[in-house]
């Protein structure tokens, strides 16, 4: 049984969570109890495979809170590192392009040139110059390449975030936890 100043602290808890500026996307995605575990009365499983197409699952409930934090601090453009086929890169693509945010992406070197998968769904949403590919050496030096590109913009008077690989960052905590 909980304590009362467990509550409490879950309570507060939740507050803070909620008092976070979310994006209106959906969040609300059935669930399915498990017949295969007899011996296991409630395994359920959630499907936010259902909630959209492209964003959906997990990187859209980050994308919850992340999105507003991104138009508030008024990012004309917002780097996202990560693998060219990755879901986070196809996803944060779509939706800041939504959100009138240009999205730059930092990509390792493909060996084919073939576009196939997320990458080809990426690649018809994203302008070709905002797709950079680095080399492995290159790619070793990512954050340096990335602090480069941010101040020559800010000369320019254009403000660039950054996305980390898969969204993990603070900014995306609330709306992650707006799956419970």
């Amino acid at each position: 049984m909980k304590s009362q100043l467990q509550i409490n602290k879950l309570n507060s808890f939740k507050e803070k969570v909620y008092s976070f500026s979310f994006a209106n996307y959906p969040t609300t995605s059935r669930i399915h109890k498990l017949q295969k575990f007899s011996n296991l009365n409630s395994i359920f499983v959630k499907r936010d495979d259902e909630l959209g197409f492209g964003a959906s699952g997990s990187k859209l409930r980050k994308y919850l809170s992340l999105i507003p934090y991104l138009v508030q601090n008024k990012y004309q453009e917002v780097i996202i590192k990560g693998g060219a086929y990755s879901n986070n890169i196809l996803t944060a693509s779509q939706l800041l392009i939504e959100n009138n945010i240009q999205p730059i992406l930092f990509l390792p070197e493909i060996k084919n040139e073939n576009r196939h998968g997320n990458f080809l769904l990426t690649s018809l949403l994203v302008e070709k110059n905002n797709i950079h590919f680095l080399n492995q050496n290159d790619f070793s030096s990512l954050n340096l390449i990335i602090d480069n590109y941010c101040h020559h913009k800010k000369e320019k008077g254009i403000n660039v975030g950054v996305i980390l690989e898969g969204a993990n960052m603070k900014e995306a905590l609330p709306g992650a936890l707006s799956l419970c």
